[in-house]
């Protein structure tokens, strides 16, 4: 994983193992109350529980990288944005 992905993810707020997921569930819990917690094997973050809450925030924000067809924007947007395709076809 690159260090631009790393940046945008939300912090981290504690790491727990798949052992202390079993055998310290509250503590987990507890954690996971606070922010994302990172769940860890083999000394790496494999996965991230988080509140389902937290977890539609970033659902609804939707993929940044993500290409959006003309019909899918907004009036205003689409407007702005045609103004701008115009005016760079207009210089050519």
């Amino acid at each position: 994983m690159d260090t631009t992905t790393e940046k945008r993810r939300p912090q981290i707020v504690a790491d727990y193992s798949t052992t202390d997921l079993s055998n310290r569930i509250g503590d987990v819990w507890a954690a996971a109350e606070k922010g994302p917690v990172g769940i860890q094997r083999n000394r790496r973050t494999r996965y991230v529980l988080m509140a389902v809450d937290d977890f539609d925030r970033l659902v609804e924000n939707g993929d940044p990288q993500r290409a959006y067809a003309m019909d899918e924007l907004s009036d205003d947007l689409r407007s702005v944005l045609n103004a701008a395709i115009d005016a760079e076809l207009a210089k050519r």
